[in-house]
């Protein structure tokens, strides 16, 4: 009898232990579906809450600008840049006479050649990119009238450019000529480098009371 008692009592355990490993098991299933439910959920109210803003899903966080690399392009570029003599017509050397025929003022990145001709000066630029060249008139009565592309390449040291305008003067008096060289990145429109503007004063006298002058200036005007 007390064998079966004893036998008894080690079943009793053996089925306990049983039934615990099995309880255990249990919760940890239970734990792992309602983690699972509690994450699906989150997930659908984050999605839910995402279409509804303007723009739905676009609105989330925006990816990285990159502007540091941006910047860094710059800094590189400009690092390429060389400079290059220009050569340019002397704004005082124009001759202007109101009422007159335009006169042609130049600007020329020459090459090899760097030796300034009658009625020219010198200049500096930063080159080895697209450059823009603009020639800007203020004053009463006085226009420049560009005739060639105001950006163009100049990639080497034997690359030439030349750039051309019409100035004329309706009417005597002073006025002001501003010319500003500009490099590019390519094509696009940021400024690598753009030295400060060449300004000068230039005046334009009355056509003397001669018929015969006007005629001739008509003539050779824009020489």
């Amino acid at each position: 009898m007390v064998g079966l008692r004893a036998w008894a009592t080690r079943r009793r355990s053996s089925v306990l232990l049983v039934l615990d490993a099995l309880g255990g098991v249990s919760w940890v299933a239970l734990g792992l579906l309602l983690a699972l439910v509690w994450g699906s959920f989150v997930g659908f109210v984050t999605r839910s809450e995402e279409e509804d803003r303007p723009g739905g899903a676009a609105m989330g966080p925006a990816p990285p600008t990159g502007r540091f690399s941006y910047a860094e392009e710059i800094e590189r570029e400009r690092r390429r840049l060389f400079d290059v003599t220009v050569l340019h017509t002397n704004p005082r050397a124009l001759g202007l006479v109101a009422d007159a025929p335009p006169r042609r003022f130049r600007v020329e990145i020459p090459g090899a050649r760097v030796a300034s001709g009658p009625g020219e000066s010198q200049a500096v630029a930063s080159a080895g990119t697209q450059m823009g060249v603009k020639l800007h008139c203020s004053g009463a009565g006085v226009r420049c009238t560009p005739l060639s592309s105001e950006r163009q390449s100049v990639l080497s040291r034997k690359d030439v450019a030349v750039w051309l305008w019409e100035v004329q003067a309706e009417r005597a008096g002073t006025f002001s000529v501003a010319l500003t060289m500009t490099s590019y990145l390519r094509d696009t429109d940021t400024v690598l480098v753009e030295k400060p503007p060449l300004v000068w004063s230039v005046d334009a006298v009355a056509p003397p009371a001669d018929d015969d002058w006007l005629s001739r200036a008509r003539t050779c005007g824009g020489r």
